[in-house]
Parts: C-alpha cells; structure tokens; sequence
C-alpha cells in the first residue's frame, strides 16, 4: 500500500496479450485469473496446475530484472530462515523472473491463507504477531549478504520524485529534512534492509496468525522505519477520530509490560 499509483502511460501498455504470456510462463490457466489491488504492479491470483498462486507484472520502469532478483534473494534467504514468507516459485522453464517485451518483469509467488487485516480493528493478538513478524526479518537481515542490491531509502521512489510533484517552497524543507535523516548513525543493530512498506493491504490476518506479503518495496533503511509505516497507515487522522480514540489505537503498537 503505497500512495503514488501506476502511470496511465503504463497501462496502456499493458494488453491482454502481455497477460496471457505472463501466465503461459508459470503455467497459469488463463480462466482462473482474478485481478488484485495492485498500486504499481499488475497482480492476479490465479491456479497453476492444483496450486493457486499470484502472478505480478512489473513495468520495468519501476522495477528492474537486477531489483527483482535482489529481491526474490531476500525472500528466499528468510524462507530458508524459517520464516513463513510467501516464496517465489519457478516458471515451466525452471526461471524465477521473465522479461516480456523488454518492458514488463514477470514474477509468481505462494498464496498466502488468511483475509485482508482491517485497520485498527483486528486483535490484539494480530498486531503482536506483525510486530514478531517483523522483528524476525530485521533479525535475519543482520545476517543477510546480498549478491544483488536493493536500493538505499533515499533512492526510493517516492523521495525521488518529491521535487517534481510538489510546490517549490517545499523544497527546502524537504532538502532540510533528508540531510537530518541521512545524518543519523547507520549500525548493524539499527539499519538494514527492511520490508518497506508494512501496512495493512500487506499483511493477512489467518485466525490471528499473520502473514506479511508483498516486498516490492524491500529497501535499506532504518528498522524503526518498519514500525512507523504501519502506526501511520493504523493510527486515524485527528479529523476523523477524536484525541482519546486515537492514543488508544496507538497503546495497542507499543508493549503493555
């Protein structure tokens, strides 16, 4: 769940045809495709032989075969780490990633059991096992020597293209604000790669067991960054929910011991 969505550019791009490739690929059957909520991505779910699993097609523009790849390393490095990720399966010919038309990447990963989280409405034994979630990939990650990198967070895409989208007497507080951030201390305890974007549209609640999907936005950044996307996409605005309501939400983020 991120704010900014897929160029109108782009779509036109994508044709039915680059769809019924992309399924051929992993052996999808092309009647069984539903399509998901992607923001920058084209995702279906879809059944492939007697498994179900989600297709994901990347315009190249926003990722890359090399990013790609550093990321399906990642999430392969946690599946042997015994976390419960959603893995990346391989394609009839045995790939984990193709390229279409030189334009569009083309990846397909396990279905995770469970429904989509509700915010700030699910127990709170769900958001304590996020928050262990969580904690278990920034422990991984410590341990973590890539062979292909991911991006450092301010190469995100977001902040990059801050200047273009937003009025101009911003920007100095903007350039104000990302040379504090880049001034804090960078250890093996407090930075790493991360998730990215923990948040309610990535995370499936299965009978209070939680899944954390999606790691598109893998990036190297501060851990504590994972703990504040999900207290921004959780905690309601002040308009829409009263000062009291809103602390209590919050307490349910933070230990009670």
């Amino acid at each position: 769940m991120i704010f900014n969505t897929m160029d109108k550019k782009i779509k036109q791009l994508f044709k039915q045809d680059i769809l019924k490739q992309a399924a051929e690929q992993y052996g999808v059957r092309e009647d069984s495709l539903i399509k998901l909520n992607g923001f920058q991505n084209f995702v279906y779910s879809g059944v492939a032989g007697e498994q179900e699993v989600i297709l994901r097609i990347a315009h190249i523009s926003h990722r890359d075969e090399l990013l790609t790849k550093a990321e399906l390393e990642f999430i392969m490095f946690l599946a042997d780490s015994n976390v419960k990720v959603a893995k990346p399966i391989q394609s009839l010919t045995g790939e984990l990633i193709h390229v279409i038309d030189d334009a569009f990447v083309v990846t397909a990963f396990e279905k995770v059991a469970g429904r989509n989280a509700k915010i700030a409405e699910d127990s709170n034994t769900f958001y304590e096992n996020i928050g262990q979630f969580v904690g278990k990939i920034h422990k991984f990650s410590h341990h973590y020597t890539p062979k292909h990198l991911r991006y450092e967070w301010n190469d995100n895409a977001l902040l990059a293209s801050f200047k273009k989208y937003c009025p101009s007497e911003l920007h100095n507080s903007f350039d104000r604000l990302i040379g504090e951030v880049s001034s804090l201390t960078k250890d093996k305890d407090t930075y790493g790669l991360i998730h990215g974007d923990i948040s309610s549209g990535n995370y499936l609640n299965d009978g209070e067991k939680a899944h954390i999907i999606d790691f598109d936005e893998v990036e190297y950044n501060w851990f504590v960054s994972d703990i504040a996307t999900p207290l921004f996409y959780e905690i309601p605005i002040p308009w829409v929910v009263e000062g009291e309501a809103r602390k209590e939400i919050t307490k349910r983020f933070f230990p009670t011991s």
